[in-house]
């Protein structure tokens, strides 16, 4: 657009590598250059783009890029080139002749002397050292791994502390000004948009997107302008009909049938929620599952031999497969030199209710497939995982002999690509969109995993149930094995180990044994198993918290029982949306019951906590909480964030926000009737105006439900530490009358809000009484009797 505005349009872009070629199209109505439009869908909804289709040359939109690839707070550049342009600081000295202080650390990539760093202080949340002030880089040694900062400088090494690339900003209203100014305030502006595109350079660099590029436009046979501007697809469109053509085999056009039809996922074994506090918790998963499933069945297009759909009482409705016109035999059914195997799976469709209802998934039938198993090799897609699985297998083992960091990167680049493709081949079957969709070949490769995800549980539990099983260093134990939760690929399960004689052995006798006996159990389970299957010990907790399906956090240990590091799934910990108070709290009764497994400590932590956020002491900084923005709702009104997005616009209009920009947001302070979307403001709005925050929010909707989850989980232990006897038996009661008098599909729910109930009245209730004292202006009526 500025080219055009300034007449040089068609000079500026002759871009190609081809001579005089000009990178447009032109609109014949306007008779204007334009360029290539295009929009790309991801979780954070579609963005359009608009871009220079130039011949021979590659463009990655590096924006894009990082909203793909990467779950940040948010994608402006100066935050990413944070995020990526730095590295953990080892040491940090002070020379008080020079007045420097060196800083010493390890990969100083973008990093120049002049430029500007920040310090983060990292625990549960990240505190930026001094408020985030800037320090100018005043001297880089690369060879020998530091850099220098004017002043003395001393961030909290009892952290962790990183140093992260920090732009020289200049803003909107000052570019305008400086513009109009002398050439030294011109070279101000120049020196920062030069540094904005440097920027970009060192993160492609950094993030090494060409060599990944590559490898995956090498393996599938694709440009790589497709991998940027195209979906998963057309790759494994490609690569598949790549393999077809070896094979000599042709790709049909295929007919995708009914588009309200369904099929069963992934099975989840249903968790047996609770703190194990000395109890060690063993996890085994299967290597490559759905991969595995597929090559171990023969499951491909071209094995199918036929299917048969029953109903829900059993009548059959539909027969699918090549017949003999005149016997009605099936073609290739009981072919000599073949066997056969049988995978039936549940089907399903979507059904609205009313014609303005959601569609909800209903159970129609069942399907039974059958599947040819050669006696020499595999069907076509089987066969391509094979390959993939063993090309992977095999760059992996030269990457420890390459004494070249280029080579041993590019080798990582090419496994992870046989990785992503071979994952996505299962994914790819059951997509309507996809080219190669066969509906029954997805759903027989989840029903297989079920079964096998079964199987394991089994396994383990029948023969680790009740045995007497030998260790090498601690003799005869006795096993009492039972799961604690399954998901997909994996069962985590409990040894619940005794000596002998009976006594239970927990802590770190109990993890040493755990870790021998789950990775016999692996072995053990493994060798009735079909090849390529492969069920590996994987881990180890201890302390192990599991709150709900995809949600536990304890310590987890491989091989070493000396060495643990905390794992958390699904926690608030691991979630953008909520505020660093949230963190920092969750956080740190985590920490004390993982390393500390001291409850009353846990408690007077949270209690410590929450008289904090009643007396005010934490700053905005900690309350922030960022949501990410989409390119359409169906009722943007009712969206608070898009509400203060859409204030923000009309305060603001050259700073608008866009689709997958995360809008960052502090409750306030207000009147309720007011609606959700006039309760937030923009931190810095917050400041300028010095609009009051509401604390209480932040304890009701922030904190309160993921801590009332985790205490609810060892409330008959916290009533027996204040030796409330008489209430766990009361409460019993309680439990016992609920069961009898609900539904059995709604009793976990009723049980649990009950726990929570129990929770809120324990830690919570005096300090929600305390803010919303405040918030109306109200005093305690204890606060007469203090002394002043």
């Amino acid at each position: 657009q500025r080219a055009q505005e300034c007449g040089c349009a068609e000079e500026f872009l002759k871009l190609s590598r081809n001579i005089d070629e000009v990178a447009a199209s032109r609109d014949f109505t306007t008779n204007r250059l334009k360029i290539e439009e295009s929009s790309i869908s991801i979780a954070s909804g579609t963005h359009e783009l608009k871009y220079i289709k130039i011949n021979g040359r590659i463009q990655v939109d590096m924006l894009n890029f990082f909203r793909r690839e990467e779950n940040l707070t948010s994608y402006k550049l100066d935050y990413v080139a944070g995020h990526f342009i730095g590295d953990y600081v080892k040491t940090i000295a002070y020379d008080a002749k020079t007045n420097k202080s060196k800083v010493q650390s390890g990969n100083l990539t973008g990093l120049l002397q002049d430029g500007f760093i920040h310090f983060e202080e990292i625990g549960h949340s990240t505190d930026y050292y001094k408020n985030g002030d800037k320090f100018k880089v005043t001297r880089v040694n690369k060879a020998e791994g530091w850099f220098e900062i004017t002043g003395e400088e001393k961030p909290d090494m009892s952290k962790k502390v990183r140093w992260c690339l920090a732009k020289d900003d200049v803003s909107p209203k000052d570019i305008f000004r400086l513009t109009n100014g002398s050439s030294a305030d011109r070279s101000i502006i120049a020196k920062y948009c030069i540094q904005d595109c440097n920027l970009v350079h060192y993160l492609f660099s950094k993030a090494d997107v060409l060599t990944g590029l590559v490898e995956m436009s090498s393996i599938c046979s694709v440009p790589m302008s497709f991998l940027i501007f195209r979906g998963q697809g057309i790759k494994l469109t490609s690569f598949v009909a790549k393999k077809c053509r070896e094979k000599r085999t042709l790709m049909p056009v295929i007919e995708k049938g009914s588009m309200d039809e369904g099929y069963e996922g992934a099975i989840v074994l249903d968790p047996k929620c609770d703190l194990y506090l000395d109890n060690p918790v063993a996890c085994v998963d299967f290597a490559s599952l759905y991969p595995s499933a597929m090559m171990s069945e023969n499951l491909s297009h071209d094995s199918k031999v036929w299917t048969k759909e029953y109903s829900l009482t059993g009548e059959l409705v539909k027969i699918v497969g090549d017949r003999d016109k005149e016997t009605g035999e099936f073609i290739y059914d009981n072919l000599p030199s073949y066997e056969y195997v049988n995978i039936t799976y549940d089907t399903f469709k979507w059904v609205r209710k009313t014609p303005s209802s959601a569609a909800e998934k209903v159970k129609s039938g069942y399907k039974i497939c059958r599947f040819a198993q050669f006696a020499e090799g595999r069907a076509i897609m089987p066969s391509i995982l094979e390959e993939l699985l063993q090309a992977r297998k095999s760059t992996r083992k030269l990457i420890p002999q390459q004494t070249d960091d280029f080579m041993k990167n590019v080798l990582d680049k090419r496994q992870l690509a046989y990785k992503i493709t071979a994952n996505s081949l299962y994914g790819q079957c059951g997509a309507k969109t996809s080219t190669f969709y066969e509906k029954d070949i997805a759903a027989s490769t989840t029903a297989t995993g079920r079964l096998l995800l079964t199987y394991a549980k089994r396994m383990i539990e029948e023969t680790y149930g009740d045995a007497v099983c030998n260790t090498k260093n601690h003799g005869p134990v006795l096993t009492k094995a039972e799961y604690i939760y399954g998901d997909t690929d994996s069962v985590f399960f409990t040894f619940n180990l005794q000596t002998p004689d009976g006594q239970p052995i927990r802590g770190k006798q109990a993890l040493e044994i755990t870790i021998e006996l789950a990775q016999e159990a692996g072995h053990l389970a493994s060798s009735f198993l079909k090849q390529p299957h492969d069920l590996e010990y994987e881990k180890t907790f201890m302390p192990f918290c599991l709150l709900s399906k995809k949600r536990y956090v304890g310590m987890l240990y491989e091989h070493d029982p000396n060495k643990g590091k905390r794992k958390e799934m699904g926690i608030v910990l691991k979630r953008r949306d909520n505020a660093p108070i949230v963190k920092d709290i969750y956080g740190g009764i985590i920490d004390i019951l993982m390393k500390e497994q001291n409850m009353q400590k846990a408690i007077d932590f949270l209690k410590g906590c929450l008289q904090n956020i009643v007396d005010e002491k934490y700053p905005v900084d900690k309350l922030i909480i960022s949501k990410s923005l989409n390119s359409n709702y169906k009722k943007p009104q009712q969206i608070a964030h898009k509400v203060l997005a859409d204030r923000m616009a009309s305060r603001d209009p050259g700073n608008k926000p866009t689709s997958g920009d995360r809008i960052p947001f502090v409750y306030i302070a207000g009147s309720k009737k007011d609606l959700q979307g006039d309760k937030i403001e923009t931190p810095a709005f917050i400041s300028a105006n010095n609009l009051k925050i509401d604390y209480s929010f932040y304890i009701t909707n922030q904190i309160m439900k993921p801590v009332q989850q985790l205490f609810a989980l060892v409330l008959e232990r916290i009533w027996e530490m204040q030796k409330k006897k008489t209430k766990i038996v009361k409460f019993k009661k309680e439990i016992e009358d609920l069961r009898k008098a609900t539904e059995p599909e709604k009793f976990e729910d009723k049980l649990e809000k009950l726990r929570n109930k129990e929770v809120k009245a324990l830690l919570f209730d005096d300090y929600l009484r305390k803010t919303n004292n405040a918030k109306e202006g109200n005093q305690a009526i204890t606060s007469f009797w203090n002394k002043k």
